[in-house]
């Protein structure tokens, strides 16, 4: 497992922790860090399905 982009980079809780640091101390809007999330994964996405013509699904959950 060489790839980067592979395996857990954050866990829930490490992640949850840095959410709650961006909204209470930076003063970042939860929707914006949706929003930042939401497109990141799609510029990674396409960058990964690049020359594909297969279909790509997307499901979303509650959050962490």
């Amino acid at each position: 497992m060489n790839d980067p982009r592979r395996g857990e980079l954050w866990s829930a809780a490490s992640s949850a922790a840095v959410d709650r640091h961006s909204i209470d101390v930076v003063g970042m809007p939860s929707a914006l860090l949706m929003e930042r999330a939401a497109l990141a994964c799609s510029h990674e996405t396409v960058a990964l399905r690049a020359g594909s013509s297969l279909p790509v699904w997307v499901l979303c959950g509650p959050g962490n």
